[in-house]
């Protein structure tokens, strides 16, 4: 995926390009608004390209694990332990989905 080196773009270059446009043809060429917009964008885009330089992403984002409150891996320990009865403090409903999340197919 590639982005824009905003930092380094080159914008005394857009402001000249953005002056030499006739701006008064083209709205007079584009009469809706959507049309006017539409060709607007399009030259806004097209300088950004020229102007604006564009970075290959550098680095891979790993992939953050979930985060489950205390209680939820409390009772998926308990679980792995095989000891659920005497130990777990909580109802066995709110400890199966708990387990079911954290460790599927140890739930009972």
């Amino acid at each position: 995926m590639r982005y824009l080196r905003t930092i380094s773009g080159n914008y005394d270059l857009l402001c000249d390009y953005f002056s030499a446009i006739d701006w008064l043809s083209i709205v007079h060429n584009n009469p809706s608004a959507i049309q006017s917009w539409n060709a607007f964008v399009g030259i806004l885009n097209d300088a950004v390209g020229m102007f604006v330089p564009k970075v290959a992403e550098r680095f891979h984002r790993r992939k953050v694990k979930p985060h489950y409150p205390h209680i939820h891996r409390k009772c998926a320990a308990i679980a792995a332990s095989k000891d659920v009865k005497t130990r777990c403090p909580f109802t066995f409903s709110f400890c199966d989905d708990s387990i079911e999340q954290l460790s599927p197919g140890l739930a009972r």
